[in-house]
């Protein structure tokens, strides 16, 4: 039943009906709740793809990632830190847009993941844009937003760089050649770590050079 539910929610007709079922009916969701407030409902993920895997939505209908603002960002990566208390594991807070989103409502996967090293171990390779807020880094797929002021606090700094991260990826998707283009939103939480990294990163489902042209394979 849960696999036909989640399978019916993927349909784009469904996105709408799942919307508003997180709003005003989320008890209906095969899932265990694990959080809930006005704003933001999570649970276990009815079909989990990941040792601990669990989901975060807005409770509005929120059709996909760009059309999120960088306060309700802030909340989710609050909620994802109170959830993540206790697992002696990696974690990635990621979000899908593009052609790699499924079900077409704003949902955020909150998972365990085996090896962080490609998110600690990260460096600059290339940068492709700088303010005074933020550095963008990387080429090819993978990206990395970075809060260029580290003594703001973390709700700030998270805002600056998801705005940063919505910029880079429209711009990208305004090229002439981005039909087609997915992309993940991911913030990392190392072991042992009481917050999340201050840094986002981009991952393209396509090879991304500067100024976002875009080479699919």
């Amino acid at each position: 039943m849960k696999k036909f539910l989640f399978k019916l929610a993927r349909s784009r007709s469904m996105g709408y009906l799942v919307g508003k079922t997180v709003q005003h009916l989320p008890f209906i969701i095969p899932a265990r709740a694990l959080y809930k407030s006005k704003e933001i409902y999570a649970c276990n993920h009815p079909v989990p793809s990941y040792k601990f895997h669990t989901l975060i939505l807005p409770r509005k209908r929120i059709p996909n990632v760009l059309q999120l603002d960088s306060r309700s960002f802030s909340q989710i990566v609050n909620v994802a830190h109170i959830l993540s208390q206790g697992i002696d594991t990696p974690l990635l807070l990621c979000v899908n847009g593009g052609v790699r989103q499924d079900v077409k409502q704003l949902h955020f996967h909150l998972i365990s993941t085996a090896d962080g090293s490609k998110y600690t171990a990260f460096g600059c390779q290339c940068t492709m844009f700088e303010n005074d807020e933020v550095t963008i880094c990387g080429n090819g797929k993978f990206f990395s937003v970075s809060a260029k002021n580290v003594n703001i606090d973390a709700d700030t700094a998270m805002q600056a760089l998801f705005n940063a991260a919505l910029d880079f990826i429209e711009n990208v998707l305004n090229d002439s050649n981005a039909d087609g283009v997915g992309y993940s939103l991911l913030v990392h939480k190392r072991i042992g770590s009481d917050t999340f990294d201050p840094r986002i990163f981009i991952d393209f489902n396509t090879e991304i050079t500067y100024p976002y042209n875009i080479s699919h394979e």
